[in-house]
């Protein structure tokens, strides 16, 4: 684990408190879920975002090998 220290506002820091406590955690704990949260959704957009792109490739040529992709662009 790694210890991170941060300034934040009074106020923000009360809100992370009351958080905690809903969630029976440390305001430490709170925060580690929710920055691991927020590094979970943007790896998830990233793996989205690369099925939509395999996707658009995959129906531009769906059945080739890349050796005959590769013979057609030699070809042009």
């Amino acid at each position: 684990m790694v210890r991170l220290t941060m300034t934040i506002d009074e106020q923000t820091l009360q809100a992370l408190k009351r958080q905690a406590e809903r969630h029976h955690r440390t305001v430490e704990e709170e925060v580690a879920d929710i920055l691991r949260r927020a590094v979970q959704t943007d790896r998830e957009a990233i793996v989205q975002r690369l099925k939509q792109l395999h996707a658009q490739m995959g129906a531009l040529s769906p059945d080739k090998s890349s050796a005959e992709l590769i013979r057609e662009d030699r070809d042009r």
